[in-house]
């Protein structure tokens, strides 16, 4: 990949999966019908980071110094350009429950202007388990799991990608059941995004389980249903290195890391919206614009 940027435009999928009764099959009328739509009058633009991730490029020393540097750079960077809101993708802090990272992050995370809304997910390294103190350490220094939230014309959906790596649990089945009703909120809007730490996958749908995916049963249930609902583009992290993908026209978007690196260089996406498209390039911190042209 070169170091200058990636870019995709997305447009609504048109597949059309049955995903069993209690489902609510669209239909080529309302995809058509959304496509239609016009997402704003005037485009616009957010941001997109992943993977802080506090006390990973020292790990012997424990120290943080790197990760503040690196992210402090990042809000920097978002203050000038002053999006109305930024996606955060996980992973803010490396050793489970560990206060002086948590505690480091959300130092500079407070730096970022106040009028500036961070809409957060969180990774595995936040949350690993569903243990009622991960939930409460992760609530104390960021907040809820999952969020909903619409923007000129378009659907943002976030949710807690740990889940779905246990199948069949109860706290998989509420969020489920939270997520389907969200996506069918959603359809009135013009592009809806899903957020999301773990990528469904990296690059081909068909690939094999690794660490940095979802294993293949359950990556089959979420893309038919993010297909099913007429997902334009799925935001993630976790792979600490850009990575694009396509499924029935739905992009898969793994944003690099602004900290430790697993290939690639430090950096975050940008997303400019226009009515009928968007576009999303991931850009090193070093190369960000000192202005966003729309």
């Amino acid at each position: 990949m070169q170091r200058r940027t990636f870019l995709r435009a997305g447009l609504l999928t048109t597949a059309g999966l049955a995903l069993g009764p209690q489902q609510v099959v669209l239909g080529a009328t309302a995809i058509k019908r959304r496509q239609r739509r016009k997402a704003c009058s005037q485009p616009f633009f957010f941001i997109q980071y992943a993977d802080p991730q506090f006390g990973f490029i020292d790990e012997t020393g424990h120290s943080v110094e790197p990760e503040q540097k690196l992210f402090g750079q990042a809000a920097d960077i978002i203050n000038r350009l002053h999006p109305p809101f930024v996606i955060a993708t996980g992973d803010y802090w490396h050793h489970m429950m560990n206060v002086a990272e948590a505690e480091a992050y959300v130092e500079v995370l407070r730096r970022i202007s106040p009028d500036i809304k961070v809409w957060s997910v969180p990774g595995n390294h936040d949350i690993s388990s569903t243990a009622a103190e991960h939930m409460a350490f992760y609530r104390k220094y960021i907040g809820e799991d999952h969020f909903y939230f619409t923007h000129e014309g378009c659907a943002f959906i976030g949710i807690n990608s740990n889940l779905i790596r246990l199948p069949g649990s109860s706290e998989e089945a509420r969020q489920w059941e939270w997520l389907v009703a969200k996506l069918g909120e959603a359809q009135r809007y013009r592009f809806i995004f899903v957020v999301q730490h773990i990528s469904l996958f990296n690059t081909d749908a068909d690939e094999a389980e690794q660490w940095c995916n979802i294993e293949p049963l359950q990556r089959e249930k979420y893309l038919r249903l993010y297909s099913e609902y007429g997902v334009n583009a799925v935001l993630c992290g976790h792979r600490h290195k850009p990575y694009t993908g396509k499924y029935c026209g739905m992009d898969m978007i793994t944003c690099g890391s602004t900290g430790r690196q697993l290939g690639g260089f430090e950096g975050m996406n940008l997303l400019c919206i226009h009515p009928d498209r968007y576009e999303i390039q991931y850009k090193a911190l070093d190369n960000f614009p000192k202005a966003i042209s729309l």
